[in-house]
């Protein structure tokens, strides 16, 4: 969306996701938040909530986690 606001060609790796959201869903119980689905694999939080830096560390490590 901010490519096509900002009107500039949008990366081929862009076009490509998936919602962790769902995928955590749908091997283990929802969660709720964030900070709960990666206690829920194991995980320890790391850094604070709502910081877009450790919120995509956490992301990732949770992604590593379902694995």
């Amino acid at each position: 969306m901010e490519c096509r606001w900002r009107n500039i060609l949008t990366p081929a790796y862009l076009r490509r996701w998936c919602d962790l959201r769902k995928v955590f869903a749908s091997k283990l119980k929802p969660a709720g938040n964030l900070k709960a689905s990666v206690e829920t694999v194991g995980l320890t939080w790391q850094g604070r909530a709502h910081s877009g830096l450790d919120d995509a560390r956490n992301t990732a490590n949770l992604a590593l986690g379902m694995a």
